[in-house]
């Protein structure tokens, strides 16, 4: 398994543990998830960069998937979907140097992995949405049209 799929795995476990815990501090979460899971320092600091991102971003990013969501509340889905479901958004909109597609792979594989039934297809479905409306959104403003926020 790749350091970075691990990172995102990392992540998924520190989001998922702070959906119980929305009064405590992230920063706590993530040190005692690696005080008790060591990890190499790549993966560490790629899982920390997720999870600040989403934490900082969640409003926009819940704004956005509310959007890629038809017919569903995000509050309706569980908190391992949720959890994906903002880690994938969060790479798409915020992390450049991640390609969209490997976003959305790397959210499916996971939804495989820590969700039953046909999660991996509504998060493919959602991520493939946000990355649409980010590449529409980038197109019109190549175009010369007003700019929206990405």
């Amino acid at each position: 398994m790749s350091s970075r799929r691990k990172s995102r795995e990392t992540a998924l476990k520190i989001l998922y543990q702070a959906e119980f815990a929305q009064n405590e501090n992230i920063g706590d979460k993530v040190v005692e998830y690696f005080c008790e899971n060591p990890s190499d320092v790549g993966q560490r600091e790629f899982a920390e960069i997720l999870v600040e991102g989403v934490t900082k971003r969640k409003t926009d990013i819940d704004e956005r998937l509310g959007k890629a969501l038809k017919n569903w509340e995000l509050s309706r889905l569980g908190y391992v979907e949720r959890a994906i479901l903002r880690l994938g958004v969060f790479e798409i909109i915020y992390q450049p140097v991640t390609p969209d597609k490997v976003a959305i792979n790397e959210a499916i594989e996971l939804a495989k992995t820590f969700c039953q039934g046909e999660s991996a297809s509504l998060i493919n479905g959602a991520l493939d949405y946000a990355m649409k409306e980010k590449n529409r959104a980038v197109q019109h403003d190549k175009n010369g049209k007003a700019k929206e926020d990405i």
